[in-house]
């Protein structure tokens, strides 16, 4: 038995596989100067939009999105993400990014926020003001850490920095993200549409973009529903 299979193999016990000693081991192999990449939902399916981006010790997370229940869940509301790894690591949180007003995209929050520290929300006017106004119908909750952006606003999150560009949706006020790493740019692209005549917000701004891409795109994370047409 190879050295490589042996270690495989030392996960297992008399009684069967040891989860707790498999996933120890694989997290002190882990490259701690890289960036972690953690999708709670969104990824396949319209709805629960959350994303977490790592770098050692510090998170910021993008969206905190719901589902809506299908014909085939009867006498479900709603569905929100996992958070059961954010509860256990709450204080890493630093800050979380709203990239526009859609339910998918914000609709959780007021189901999650408290159980993981009430990290500050960044998001533009509109946004916030979606946000804080379904919060009403949450009075027991804490008081929003609410932190208006603009286009083109850069923030500081501990070793992110974090800038907004401006996305044309079918919800104004929407923007997709920079997210500067010590290692690389990600760009989180949000939902968008390409339109050269819109009526609710300025249309794509191409020169931005091919401006973006020129500092060099170390991941590009583009999820929006029907963008391929």
């Amino acid at each position: 038995m190879n050295e490589k299979r042996q270690n495989n193999y030392s996960n297992f016990s008399k009684d069967g596989f040891n989860k707790k000693s498999y996933y120890q081991s694989q997290e002190q192999k882990e490259d701690p100067d890289k960036v972690r990449i953690v999708p709670l939902g969104g990824l396949g399916e319209v709805g629960r939009n959350m994303m977490i981006i790592e770098w050692k010790e510090e998170a910021i997370i993008v969206d905190v999105g719901l589902n809506f229940p299908e014909e085939k869940t009867p006498g479900v509301d709603y569905v929100i993400p996992n958070i059961s790894y954010l509860q256990k690591n709450k204080k890493r949180i630093l800050g979380i990014i709203l990239t526009h007003g859609h339910y998918d995209h914000i609709g959780a929050i007021p189901y999650i926020l408290d159980k993981i520290g009430n990290p500050p929300l960044f998001g533009s006017a509109l946004t916030l003001g979606i946000t804080q106004k379904r919060q009403e119908e949450f009075p027991l909750q804490p008081k929003l850490r609410l932190n208006e952006i603009k286009e083109g606003d850069r923030i500081e999150l501990g070793s992110f920095t974090v800038e907004f560009f401006h996305q044309n949706h079918n919800v104004p006020d929407g923007h997709g993200v920079v997210i500067e790493t010590p290692i690389g740019n990600i760009i989180n692209t949000s939902d968008f549409k390409f339109d050269s005549s819109p009526t609710n917000a300025p249309p794509t701004d191409f020169d931005r973009l091919n401006e973006i891409a020129s500092r060099g795109v170390l991941l590009l994370m583009s999820d929006s529903t029907g963008a391929e047409s």
